[in-house]
């Protein structure tokens, strides 16, 4: 599985980093990548799966909705293309979702280790940083 981070969310609201003309260059080389590409990213039996808020021109979200559905029974490879995607608001879209099923938040339901940094300690140690 690869994932590759685009166009994140922060990057939007940060305007200084990138600007209207500049995103819509990046959303129009996407569409023609995908349009391009997704017959033979589908022979390859590449799955791909878009992750992010999904709320860009209609043309654009047909093409996505499209490239996953065309990919969805692949198995060899799942590339994650994460989209106007941001981990804050991802975040605060997951407690959203819990509080509206009225589930309580706590470290058991969030799945988190007792100690984070020790209990991952072998996986750190083997990052190369």
């Amino acid at each position: 599985m690869f994932g590759f981070f685009s166009l994140l969310e922060e990057q939007f609201k940060k305007k200084k980093i990138i600007n209207k003309k500049e995103i819509n260059f990046l959303f129009s080389l996407l569409e023609t990548f995908l349009k391009e590409k997704i017959n033979d990213i589908n022979e390859q039996k590449i799955k791909l799966k878009i992750i992010g808020k999904k709320n860009f021109a209609s043309n654009l979200n047909k093409l996505l909705k499209l490239s996953e559905e065309k990919t969805s029974n692949n198995k060899r490879l799942q590339i994650n293309l994460a989209v106007n995607y941001g981990s804050q608001s991802e975040l605060i879209d997951a407690f959203k979702e819990l509080k509206k099923n009225k589930e309580v938040i706590n470290k058991k339901n969030l799945n988190l280790p007792e100690n984070p940094i020790t209990d991952n300690l072998g996986i750190i140690m083997q990052m190369k940083i």
